[in-house]
């Protein structure tokens, strides 16, 4: 977490707060019906949980859009009851999924992975840069930089990539479109101007095609059997649409 929450407020109104701040960091705003929804509360309460977190958090609450039905975070947002780290509002998503099947066994494991550490600070600067079309001024380490290099981008996406979180930017550098690890962001980025460029400016970004992925010619008849039943493969071949910016993450 990026500051230590009040430990006197309810358990349940602080999984309401957690919500508020995930869905005003990671979906850039908040309707009052979303938590209604997941928490299973009425309107009002709904309202009043809001209206509770606003009091003690105002500066994060940007302005209520009508045109969208939401409230929008401020440019200065910070996270109080979270972490900014993508994987646990993805876990917290997962929670809509575990309602339906409430029977676990326990019997599902996973292999450990090794997550990359991002400085706090950095996913809401860049959340931000994206959403306002600001340019951004990082502090990026490099294999020829590892001590890190000053370079303005302009961010127009996060991309998660395994266990790599990447932000999509033109680079007025290197004057042209590239992707950055947010794990050699070395400092809490700064906003420095408006940006020209657009996401409908990055060529590969916005060239799709399409793969074509079949099992290998090299197998017998059984062998490619075994393939398409593994990844249920009605002919074939399998068609994947994809931009071309993502399609070394993706092989």
């Amino acid at each position: 977490m990026t500051n230590t929450p009040d430990k006197t407020i309810p358990w349940a109104l602080l999984q309401r707060y957690k919500m508020i701040e995930s869905l005003l960091l990671w979906d850039r705003r908040l309707q009052i019906q979303t938590l209604m929804t997941f928490f299973s509360i009425s309107r009002q309460m709904a309202s009043k949980d809001f209206n509770s977190y606003s009091k003690l958090h105002l500066e994060n609450i940007d302005q209520y859009c009508r045109k969208e039905n939401s409230y929008l975070p401020s440019n200065n947002f910070i996270p109080y009851y979270i972490s900014e780290n993508p994987d646990d509002f993805l876990s917290k998503i997962s929670e809509i999924r575990d309602i339906a099947f409430p029977n676990k066994t326990g019997l599902l494991s996973s292999t450990p992975t090794i997550k990359r550490y991002i400085i706090p600070g950095v996913i809401p600067s860049l959340l931000n840069s994206i959403q306002t079309n600001q340019v951004i001024e990082i502090n990026y380490g490099s294999s020829t930089s590892p001590k890190g290099s000053i370079r303005r981008i302009h961010p127009h996406h996060l991309i998660k990539a395994s266990t790599r979180l990447h932000v999509r930017a033109y680079c007025e550098t290197k004057k042209d479109f590239r992707d950055f690890n947010l794990s050699r962001i070395l400092e809490t980025p700064v906003l420095v101007r408006e940006s020209h460029r657009k996401a409908d400016d990055d060529t590969k970004w916005n060239l799709n095609i399409k793969l074509k992925l079949v099992p290998n010619p090299q197998f017998n008849e059984d062998e490619k059997e075994l393939i398409r039943k593994e990844f249920t493969l009605k002919s074939e071949r399998l068609d994947i649409a994809i931009n071309v910016a993502l399609l070394n993450y993706f092989i």
